[in-house]
């Protein structure tokens, strides 16, 4: 650039504002520097293109956040029905001869492999929040229902009172879930032993609703 040029331009920054002298259409006699319409255009295609790069990746990045926080949701409700099947199918609960009002841990088992029909029909009647509660899914719908090896539904009978071997609820349109089945035998009393399949699901859906 020479030097005559170089000194418009910074005499044309330092007075433009203010007013310079000179002659119509300059400042301080100069001409202002020209920019081209198609120096403008370069300038703003630039600028578009870093904006979309930038909002690109923020897309990208908020996409990814959420595959992680479903992997760790997904991991959870994982743990979390591993320990209730545990609970349930491989203890005798604490105390070992809960009911009601001071269960701890609804356990069912009678002996391995093999459910007591009163401890099943006592967890049927409890309250469903106080279930989840003590099974600590509450933020889940919980599901449990004692099936037939055709897959139909059984009743469970205590003293004189029976009961259709299911309880709690499915989310609606959910959008996570889990499930386990295992295959045991209910003992009905007096050496009967009734082949069955216990079944338990975990839901989740968008608004997180757990029912009372």
């Amino acid at each position: 650039m020479k030097l005559l040029e170089f000194n418009c331009i910074i005499n044309w920054l330092d007075k433009g504002i203010a007013g310079g002298s000179g002659e119509r259409g300059t400042i301080g006699g100069c001409n202002p520097p020209v920019v081209s319409r198609a120096q403008i255009s370069g300038v703003d295609l630039a600028l578009a293109f870093v904006i979309f790069a930038f909002l690109a990746t923020a897309f990208v990045s908020s996409k990814e956040a959420l595959l992680v926080q479903a992997g760790v949701q997904d991991s959870r409700m994982e743990v979390d029905l591993n320990r209730i099947e545990y609970w349930l199918l491989e203890s005798k609960g604490t105390p070992k001869g809960w009911y009601d009002s001071n269960v701890v841990i609804p356990g069912l088992i009678y002996s391995p492999g093999v459910i007591t029909q009163d401890k099943l029909y006592e967890l049927l009647i409890m309250n469903y929040s106080k279930v989840t509660q003590v099974i600590g899914v509450e933020g889940y719908y919980f599901r449990l229902e004692l099936v037939d090896l055709d897959g139909f539904l059984l009743n469970v009978s205590y003293l004189n009172y029976s009961k259709e071997a299911a309880m709690g609820f499915i989310a609606a349109n959910a959008t996570r879930s889990r499930r386990a089945s295992r295959t045991v035998a209910v003992y009905a009393g007096d050496f009967v032993y009734v082949p069955a399949r216990l079944e338990l699901t975990l839901s989740k859906n968008a608004s997180s609703g757990n029912p009372t």
